[in-house]
């Protein structure tokens, strides 16, 4: 995205297995670059995840995320990283 572009959404929900990860369990640069230039651009990012805060935990904290997490396992929620709640 150049300077000045204004995305058409507000929102961007990722999975983490098999979206933001590569099969190496790591997210690349150029994935990081979108997701900055998203957020950059105004828009919110949410990880959708069937993993537990725990499990995920490395992962959000290598990419700094300290958003918005929807996991849909036997109970489905909605938590903020930084908090857990």
């Amino acid at each position: 995205m150049s300077g000045g572009d204004v995305l058409p959404y507000r929102l961007v929900a990722t999975d983490l297995d098999g979206t933001l990860l590569r099969p190496d369990h790591t997210v690349s640069a150029r994935t990081r670059d979108a997701l900055a230039a998203a957020t950059a651009a105004g828009a919110a990012h949410i990880v959708v995840t069937g993993r537990t805060v725990p499990v995920a935990r490395h992962i959000l904290d290598d990419l700094g995320y300290e958003g918005w997490r929807c996991a849909a396992r036997a109970l489905s929620s909605t938590t903020r990283v930084s908090t857990g709640c």
